[in-house]
């Protein structure tokens, strides 16, 4: 039985035209949402906070963390390629973890 891994996706896009840059990191974006990351992180509690740039989050199923790290993987590196896109990026996973986050808005503490 497979468990749900929480993933994190961060990347640079390199060598992409400044004139360019909003078209491709959509295009990228929209890859990265049909396999189930988004730009917001979800809490279990419901709670969506926005994501910085260049970051996406979701959920993968797996059998294993190895697993789903080398299918995610897989399926990101499949996205970036199909664009064209010379890229670096990380893949983290977990199970059973807390997020917290800060903003500009958060300045006093």
């Amino acid at each position: 039985m497979g468990m749900n891994y929480r993933v994190t996706v961060t990347f640079d896009l390199h060598d992409v035209p400044k004139e360019a840059l909003e078209k491709v990191y959509d295009g990228v974006y929209a890859g990265l949402s049909e396999i189930g990351l988004a730009r917001t992180a979800e809490a279990y509690g419901g709670e969506v906070a926005p994501l910085p740039e260049s970051t996406v989050m979701g959920r993968f199923p797996g059998e294993s963390a190895e697993k789903a790290a080398e299918k995610a993987r897989s399926n990101v590196k499949k996205i970036l390629k199909s664009l064209n896109l010379n890229y670096t990026f990380l893949i983290t996973f977990g199970t059973g973890w807390k997020w917290s986050r800060t903003g500009a808005s958060d300045l006093s503490g």
